[in-house]
């Protein structure tokens, strides 16, 4: 079964062409069609693997912002092109030259680890997540830290 991602008002081909130029690179043409329709969506809940862990999708980066977000981000890949982003500070990027999808963990001191051929891949590898699935044992946990002041909401 599919991620659910939803349409939005998406970007012109004008705009595309100004992305690429502020980024000084030509995307992949997969990313692009993916701009036309989703640019900037945040899907259904969801989860996809990494080598030793998985990760989620919270948005899609809009085109528009990944050239500001790329000199932002203290320690980013200077290459890459941030397309989407988690709910921990990490984020999912492309590799322009070779059109390599990867995930780039903020507490790593690393480029980040390949997770996908091309943009379709990347796509096709979201798995819907549900969050009653989650089942911890005793043990599991070890220790938990909590913000002072944090107000859990829930569903």
């Amino acid at each position: 079964m599919a991620v659910r991602i939803p349409r939005t008002t998406g970007l012109t081909e004008d705009q595309i062409e100004g992305a690429e130029r502020a980024l000084g690179c030509k995307l992949p043409t997969s990313i692009r069609a993916f701009a036309y329709d989703h640019d900037g969506a945040e899907p259904e809940d969801n989860v996809f693997d990494l080598p030793d862990n998985q990760a989620s999708v919270r948005a899609f980066i809009s085109l528009t912002d990944a050239h500001r977000l790329r000199r932002e981000i203290d320690g980013f890949p200077t290459i890459g092109v941030p397309i989407a982003e988690d709910d921990c500070g990490n984020y999912v990027w492309v590799k322009p030259q070779t059109g390599e999808i990867l995930f780039w963990d903020h507490e790593v001191e690393s480029d980040g680890v390949v997770i996908a051929n091309d943009f379709d891949a990347f796509i096709a590898a979201l798995k819907p997540f549900h969050r009653g699935s989650v089942k911890l044992q005793p043990g599991h946990v070890a220790r938990v830290w909590v913000r002072p002041g944090f107000e859990p909401e829930f569903d």
